[in-house]
């Protein structure tokens, strides 16, 4: 690594190549060595340094402008430590801004479904393998298709707290056939938490919804009237710069803002990007190891297929950077 007085420096890109020495901020003409194009490769050699009794002065690892698709966490471990003396950096290069994207960039063959609107099969959905609840249309989140487009339907009375969630709608706000699907969302609101559960029942004659869990006791106990809107729905998908993602076709929709089609489309897959795994009950911890100025994008959500029932400040639900033992 570049020997400095900042200590041993190494470079990721990418524009970068796992196979090259990581000791350069760019790649040299012919392509035969520069930057590293991973962050787990510059903690693997990092690694190895140590390992080899060649870790002896702090190092700093810098990377540059761009996005890093990850293809699956990047685990640090108390092995991975520097020292109060040499502490290890993940820096960015500059005023550049590095994004660890937890996504996948989707450029599938796209095929136009009437004025304004595109659609795309994605077979990994189709099989079961993968389902997103968001979706970054050239750097902007777009809207999941959602119906009221503005403000929110109402309840009838309150959520029972014994079974599965269900509720009385008021007349067109709910469409039987939406149970049919498996991919149609109530997301409903009470004092400071929310609910994100499919609908899987529809009694049409009595207009009321079952949803799949039952809601928590503390905060929906004596809510009268809750707020809530439907995402997914065929319907809903009305208005420029939504989505709709089918579950089991595969098929994803997107309604255009404008004529020209998207240059980039991502949707997310990792739900963590970066954790840091120690053992604190064995007093090894992940320590003097800093990650600043880093962007982290299009992580996803977890567990929401059979919904999600939050409970305060959603405690539950991983981040993007996790820290255990650190």
């Amino acid at each position: 690594a570049v020997e400095s007085s900042r200590g041993k420096v190494f470079y990721v890109s990418p524009k970068g190549n796992d196979t090259w020495s990581g000791t350069l901020a760019k790649p040299v003409r012919g392509q035969t060595d520069g930057p590293f194009a991973t962050i787990g490769r510059a903690r693997d050699v990092i690694r190895q340094m140590k390992r080899e009794g060649a870790f002896n002065q702090p190092v700093t690892v810098y990377l540059r402008g761009g996005i890093y698709f990850l293809d699956e966490t990047v685990v640090f471990t108390p092995e991975d430590s520097g020292t109060e003396k040499y502490p290890i950096r993940y820096v960015q290069f500059g005023n550049e801004t590095p994004v660890l994207s937890g996504g996948r960039a989707i450029t599938p063959e796209w095929t136009a479904n009437g004025p304004g609107q595109i659609q795309a099969t994605l077979p990994e959905v189709k099989n079961g393998e993968w389902y997103f609840y968001q979706l970054f249309v050239d750097g902007e989140r777009w809207t999941r298709a959602r119906t009221p487009n503005e403000g929110f339907h109402t309840m009838v009375g309150d959520v029972p707290l014994e079974g599965p969630a269900h509720f009385t709608f008021q007349e067109g706000d709910i469409k039987k056939e939406w149970a049919e699907y498996g991919d149609v969302d109530v997301i409903g609101l009470s004092k400071w938490t929310e609910i994100r559960m499919p609908i899987v029942e529809v009694d049409d004659a009595h207009h009321t919804a079952t949803l799949t869990k039952p809601v928590p006791n503390s905060s929906w106990q004596g809510e009268k009237d809750p707020r809530y809107w439907i995402e997914n729905a065929p319907e809903a998908l009305d208005q420029p710069g939504e989505w709709r993602l089918e579950r089991k076709t595969g098929i994803l929709t997107l309604n255009l803002k404008s004529p020209e089609r998207p240059a980039s489309v991502i949707a997310p897959r990792l739900q963590n990007l970066i954790r840091l795994e120690g053992d604190p009950q064995a007093g090894k911890t992940v320590s003097y190891l800093s990650f600043e100025g880093l962007a982290f994008q299009h992580s996803r959500a977890p567990r929401l297929e059979q919904g999600y029932a939050d409970t305060q400040a959603a405690h539950d639900i991983d981040a993007a950077f996790m820290a255990t033992g650190a």
